[in-house]
């Protein structure tokens, strides 16, 4: 964005120029109001910043001149002069704004953000492209939430780009907007700031270069692909389709509770507002029909009396016709009894009730998701029958003869296999004693008895889930995002078991330590990370990548010279910017140590010291330099 600051006092301006610039915009400066009105009247700019007493004209004067012949470039007016006959003669002179001296620094900031959205030209607090947003309220650029570092210039040009994604602008054009009238650039320099800003886009990991060469006219922003609509529709269908079946499955549950008297004003409470955020899902996905039953099931629930067999009987056909209606959005004619999750996934769920019509009906339940149901009814050979079986969840009643529940669960809890097991109880009692009891014992979850169909099965899946997403990130480092020691250790350990060649690298920041006390140890931090991303995306996925401990990586690649990407590599990371509240570092250097196998090493421990001895050698020979 463009501002031009018309002020004389020298001091004023040196601390504006130093603020704008900070937030990326570009600032010329007018110290008179002659100079100011020429300058507006030749370029143009995205905001104009005006003091009221300027020598040679006054800026009241300049802002009617530019009213008079059409200007609509928002201005903001300074003035020292805080009296009611100098702000009414700005605002009928056309001016938008005005800030009386003295001022704080960030409320003029706040005022000049407000006046370019105001201006039309930042449409929204953020603008987007695919998954690259630009945030002109705090001057940031994310890919995928990761933050890219930019130079003015660089983001300037990306700005201009995304506020008028059609324009195609020529190096001219892009000259008059982002440069001061005193240093006008050449076309070169232009194509070079943009040649910068597509390499850090690319590095930040955008698969296409968002910016379009027009050959022979100039750049524009290039077109987003076409939605598929109904696809992208379907893709959210799926994502929120668990959540949607967990509040039909709370309807459910006080719909039995209702046939049985046993139906609670906190259920009757849980299912109204389930019913009422079905009415609006369900509506958004193309489903009025189940819109309009959920509000009629909603209608029932807020009866502050006790049900009529009438009304009863009502809430038992709606939720029928409520299944019916989640069943033909999902196209499937048994949406509660025949997906099968787990189908290629063998899921081991163990079970342990002294009740045998209890443990019938849950094999029968659970068998055609794809479970593999072992039973349980004397309490006494759980541990037994656990050993044996190793399974993937255990459900536990609470109460039992013998060992209940929450003894079973303390026992589970002990053993190194069931720290980490999801194990959900079924209980009659919804009193905060027992619930507490449970959790305290050890539990994941619990379903309050009489047991509803769905509700079980969306939770049991839902443990199931969450356990193996946990089991899954525990292979990962938690910094860096690559897989661990002990993980990548075992995979390149499989990779010399499968493969006659494989290079093998131990990759490092060089001078990490110092950097952490330069610098910081976020900026060390965001190197590690930044490095961890790096070699993903620069290496074939064929190698294994894994943080070793401290500054180092470890590279596994098969068949492949690993010579052939480690200059990339490095220039890469060399190419960053890493920023924190206090501190910026620019150009962080790796080294790298090669070994191959068979060559130096037959196991990960040979090729691992003779990578270190040649990355200590290169770690020299750079200091030397």
């Amino acid at each position: 964005m463009k501002i031009l600051l018309a002020e004389d006092d020298e001091i004023l301006v040196d601390v504006l120029v130093k603020a704008l610039t900070t937030q990326h915009y570009i600032v010329e400066v007018a110290t008179d109001g002659q100079m100011a009105w020429e300058l507006a009247e030749q370029y143009p700019y995205d905001l104009i910043v005006l003091d009221v007493g300027l020598p040679s004209l006054d800026g009241i004067s300049i802002c009617r001149r530019l009213r008079s012949q059409g200007n609509l470039t928002p201005i903001l007016l300074l003035t020292a002069k805080d009296t009611i006959s100098t702000k009414v003669l700005g605002l009928d002179a056309g001016a938008d704004d005005y800030v009386t001296k003295p001022f704080e620094l960030l409320e003029l900031l706040a005022r000049i953000r407000a006046l370019l959205r105001r201006g039309g030209e930042i449409a929204s607090p953020a603008l987007k492209w695919q998954e690259l947003e630009l945030d002109p309220n705090q001057c940031k650029v994310t890919y995928r939430s990761h933050t890219i570092h930019l130079t003015p210039k660089e983001y300037g040009l990306l700005q201009l780009f995304m506020h008028q994604p059609n324009r195609i602008y020529s190096c001219g054009s892009l000259i008059d907007h982002l440069w001061s009238f005193e240093e006008p650039p050449s076309d070169e320099t232009v194509r070079s700031h943009l040649k910068g800003l597509r390499q850090k886009l690319k590095s930040a990991g955008l698969p296409d270069d968002p910016i379009e060469t027009i050959y022979g006219i100039g750049y524009r922003l290039k077109p987003e692909p076409k939605i598929d609509v109904e696809s992208e529709v379907q893709t959210i269908w799926q994502q929120v389709k668990e959540t949607l079946l967990e509040r039909f499955a709370v309807i459910q549950q006080a719909v039995v509770a209702s046939q049985t008297g046993q139906l609670t004003e906190t259920l009757k409470d849980q299912a109204e507002r389930s019913a009422h955020k079905l009415v609006g899902s369900l509506g958004m996905f193309g489903s009025d029909q189940g819109s309009q039953i959920a509000q009629q099931l909603e209608q029932l629930f807020q009866i502050k009396t006790r049900l009529r067999t009438s009304q009863i009987k009502k809430l038992t056909q709606l939720n029928q016709a409520l299944q019916q209606a989640l069943e033909q959005m999902s196209g499937q004619s048994n949406l509660f009894e025949k997906e099968e999750p787990f189908s290629k996934v063998e899921a081991r769920v163990l079970i342990v009730d002294d009740d045998e019509t209890v443990l019938t009906g849950l094999q029968k339940l659970l068998a055609p998701w794809g479970f593999q149901v072992i039973v349980i009814n004397d309490s006494a050979r759980y541990l037994e029958i656990f050993e044996a079986t190793s399974p993937d969840i255990v459900i536990l009643d609470e109460e039992m003869p013998v060992l209940t529940g929450t003894d079973l669960c303390r026992m589970t809890r002990n053993l190194t296999q069931g720290q980490d097991l999801p194990i959900l109880f079924l209980t009659a009692h919804n009193d905060v004693e027992t619930i507490d009891r449970i959790l305290s014992a050890g539990a994941t979850d619990f379903v309050i008895k009489p047991l509803v169909n769905p509700e079980l099965i969306i939770r049991v899946i839902h443990r199931l889930e969450q356990s193996r997403l946990l089991r899954d990130r525990s292979h990962l480092d938690s910094l860096t995002g690559v897989i661990n020691r002990q993980q990548s250790s075992q995979a390149i350990s499989k990779l010399l078991s499968n493969h006659t060649s494989i290079d093998f690298a131990v990759v490092t920041v060089q001078n990490l330590k110092q950097i952490n006390l330069d610098w910081g140890c976020d900026i060390g931090d965001q190197v590690l990370r930044r490095l961890g991303q790096i070699l993903q995306s620069v290496l074939p996925n064929s190698a294994i990548v894994g943080r070793w401990g401290g500054a180092e990586f470890i590279v596994g690649l098969p068949e492949l010279n690993f010579n052939l990407f480690a200059p990339q590599i490095a220039a890469t990371l060399e190419q960053q910017s890493f920023t924190s509240e206090t501190s910026v570092l620019t150009g962080a250097k790796c080294l790298f140590g090669f070994a191959q196998f068979p060559q130096d090493g037959q196991d990960l421990q040979a090729l691992y010291r003779a990578a270190i001895t040649k990355l200590t050698i290169a770690n020299l020979q750079e200091f030397q330099c």
